[in-house]
């Protein structure tokens, strides 16, 4: 059999597109079935706007700014530039009669001085750490601001106290001396309460009423009225007689040599002779380059001794020093010994003893000589032509203002301004010395301790 494949390749052709469009008319019928098999969704109704009724145009609010705040600017002030006064803060330093403290005390960023702060009365400020220091016992306090100046009165153990009965120390109480029945003397002085009185101050001979002499080896003694005249003191006889009582005994004339020539400090020294109220006194104190020129003349200030000790070269102004005390009339070393307590002396326990007459323990004077009395070195004062330092150097003692060497720490004080002499008299714990400054003069009790003047006189 004959197979027209042609005819047959058209036929398939034809089926295939007879398919197709069964396919698709059969596709469209199904979907039109499936509309019609699905109930129509209502549509949901809008939610009706509420109807805006118009009013009258509202203009958009303005926009409100609030009005800028204003901040003050702060004043520039113009930069401080400044130095330092002092430093550190909290320093001290000493000025006119008190002190000033270092700190900050106004506007800038510097330190400065404060304000003077004053001593309280009877202290003054010293050295460098600006503190306050007692004035020295039996002195006035006479600054502007803390006074203690009144009659009668004077700084004792940093406080303003009453002079002691029978003081005058600076000659506030006027007056000569009257006599009592021809052996009291008496005087216009401090009677311990603040005032003037009428003083018992030296059962003696009274001066201008009384007088000694010596006749025939007696001291005879004499007065214009009742009574009797003691010859307690040394009075030499202006004319007539033959010699002067000493202590009640008649000795004979002497004239004074011209110089002494003695060791001290291990050198010979060789110094002149004065005579003065019948008494033959060294021209110079230990220890002295010359005789005064001045009453400030250094070189004529010499040495300063503690009371009762030898020539061991403390007495030298910058020798050594040492805090311990001596427990016997020797220390055996030549430094000045200071820092103790009361009673302010360089030997524990005391000797009264010490520098008693020629013969006298530890007496620094040469052979022969030894050092004046509290009696001997007030009658030199009574007789000055001033009361001070002029009248102390007019004298012919020439007396000088050499100054103390304290007992507290060694220190020196008071060279120009005060000159203090030792006598060999004793007061309790003290010693009796002659201080005098520019308007002042007097004996009174000083600390054993303290380094002063020394001038001998010959026995």
């Amino acid at each position: 059999m004959k197979i027209n494949f042609h005819n047959q390749g058209q036929s398939l052709i034809g089926i295939i597109i007879i398919l197709v469009v069964v396919g698709l008319i059969s596709g469209g019928l199904y979907y039109y079935y499936l509309q019609k098999q699905i109930p129509e969704v209502s549509e949901i109704p809008e939610k009706p706007k509420e109807e805006v009724v118009p009013s009258e145009e509202i203009a958009p609010p303005e926009e409100v700014v609030p009005p800028k705040e204003e901040i003050p600017t702060e004043e520039v002030k113009p930069e401080i530039t400044c130095q330092n006064e002092c430093s550190p803060t909290g320093s001290k330093k000493c000025s006119n009669d008190g002190y000033q403290i270092c700190g900050n005390y106004d506007a800038d960023n510097c330190l400065e001085w404060s304000t003077i702060t004053n001593c309280p009365a009877c202290q003054y400020c010293q050295g460098a750490t600006g503190s306050c220091v007692n004035r020295p016992n039996n002195t006035q306090d006479t600054t502007s601001l803390n006074t203690c100046s009144a009659t009668c009165k004077k700084c004792f153990g940093g406080a303003c106290v009453n002079q002691a009965s029978g003081e005058n120390l600076f000659s506030q109480c006027t007056g000569a001396y009257s006599c009592s029945g021809f052996v009291t003397r008496l005087r216009n002085m401090c009677n311990g309460s603040g005032a003037c009185a009428n003083i018992d101050v030296a059962a003696s001979d009274c001066s201008g009423t009384c007088s000694s002499y010596c006749s025939g080896g007696s001291c005879i003694s004499t007065n214009t009225g009742a009574g009797t005249c003691t010859v307690a003191t040394d009075v030499r006889v202006a004319s007539g007689g033959d010699g002067h009582c000493a202590s009640g005994n008649c000795v004979a004339d002497y004239a004074c040599d011209d110089s002494v020539t003695f060791t001290y400090k291990g050198s010979s020294v060789t110094y002149g002779i004065v005579e003065s109220r019948g008494e033959c006194w060294m021209d110079r104190n230990l220890g002295a380059s010359r005789v005064a020129t001045a009453y400030n003349d250094s070189l004529a200030y010499g040495d300063l001794f503690q009371w009762g000790r030898l020539d061991d070269g403390h007495q030298t102004r910058y020798s050594g020093i040492t805090t311990t005390l001596s427990n016997t009339d020797l220390p055996g070393h030549s430094n000045f010994i200071y820092g103790m307590g009361t009673p302010f002396d360089w030997r524990s326990p005391q000797n009264d003893n010490l520098w008693q007459g020629v013969s006298g323990t530890n007496n620094p004077c040469p052979s022969g000589w030894r050092i004046p009395t509290e009696i001997e070195w007030e009658t030199e004062r009574l007789s000055w032509s001033s009361n001070d330092y002029n009248g102390a150097f007019a004298s012919l003692l020439k007396l000088t203002v050499g100054g103390r060497r304290e007992h507290r720490f060694a220190l020196h004080e008071f060279v120009d301004v005060f000159g203090y002499y030792r006598s060999s008299t004793v007061s309790g714990m003290y010693a009796r010395t002659l201080s005098f400054n520019d308007n002042l003069a007097y004996m009174g009790n000083r600390s054993r301790a303290v380094g002063f003047s020394v001038r001998c006189i010959k026995d």
